[in-house]
């Protein structure tokens, strides 16, 4: 008699805690598959809140490059006109260049502003009649720069080249514009994988090289994608990437490891205190059973 009320607890138990076990699992994964989806949306998010500030800058460099006054070469004209971009807090500088990259005029909203070199590459897009956008320049937060450039059309030729010079440190407040978590970690990297931005540190980390991981997403063939790293500060992490069309910048969001795992410890978790809470219950009722079937038996 003991035997069979064992047995038929143990008939019962089992799949209530087998039941309860699948139900945590289910739910831990689908709670990991949100998080996930969470990384990708925001990597989303990123890079195109990134390509709308760049935009911005390439729109007004747009409007001024259809001034009579560049393509009439009545430069103290231009130096007027650009007085109008300059007042934008991000734009400090800004020039216009012949195919050869050699400056023609220029204007600035400080003397002490120094130019920056264009690429070579940045030159050859602009004279094949398409915007460009350089990688960073200086390291430090306050410091670091990127030039965007675009053609200057005289009858469907291209003339000149205009270029701006553009700060980079309101681009890492974006991280909390677009509610990252704020312990997760974000990063926006040209493809010398150099940080045009990031979520922590910025202020440090900005301009210098990003993780070889970071670097290598940068450079991939594939524009978007996932992968893991450690990050600077130490932390295991899952990421996801998207490379950025119109400025080549990879935009990444990375979760720590130990966030993702966080589902599957509480289930495991819970599975074992649901389990134990029934065991509790169940195992002196069996014996208690037992005896009451036999003295009803005697």
């Amino acid at each position: 008699i003991r035997f069979r009320i064992v047995s038929l607890v143990t008939l019962v138990v089992v799949p209530l805690v087998a039941m309860f076990a699948w139900l945590a699992v289910s739910f831990a994964a689908a709670k990991r598959d949100l998080i996930e989806r969470e990384r990708l949306d925001l990597t989303n998010m990123l890079s195109a809140a990134v390509a709308r500030d760049i935009a911005e800058q390439l729109g007004m460099l747009r409007g001024l490059s259809g001034s009579d006054a560049i393509k009439s070469n009545s430069f103290e004209a231009f130096a007027r006109e650009s007085e109008i971009v300059l007042q934008h807090p991000h734009v400090s500088q800004i020039w216009i260049f012949r195919q050869e990259g050699t400056r023609v005029a220029e204007a600035a909203r400080g003397a002490g502003d120094e130019p920056s070199e264009l690429d070579p590459r940045l030159v050859e897009k602009v004279f094949q009649g398409q915007a460009s956008v350089s990688a960073v320049h200086g390291e430090g937060l306050e410091a670091a720069t990127v030039v965007v450039a675009v053609p200057v059309f005289d009858h469907e030729e291209v003339v000149y080249g205009l270029a701006g010079k553009i700060r980079l440190a309101h681009l890492s407040r974006i991280f909390s514009d677009i509610g990252m978590d704020a312990s997760w970690a974000g990063a926006v990297v040209d493809w010398n994988g150099r940080f045009i931005a990031r979520s922590l540190d910025a202020d440090k980390r900005v301009g210098t090289p990003a993780k070889p991981e970071l670097e290598g997403a940068a450079r991939a063939a594939r524009p978007f994608g996932i992968f893991e790293n450690t990050t600077w500060e130490g932390i295991e992490a899952l990421n996801a990437y998207r490379r950025s069309s119109l400025t080549g910048w990879t935009s990444i969001v990375a979760v720590p490891k130990a966030h993702l795992a966080a589902p599957v410890r509480s289930a495991i978790i819970y599975t074992t205190l649901g389990a134990g809470i029934l065991l509790l219950i169940t195992c002196p009722l069996s014996p208690s059973a037992a005896a009451d079937a036999l003295s009803r038996h005697s």
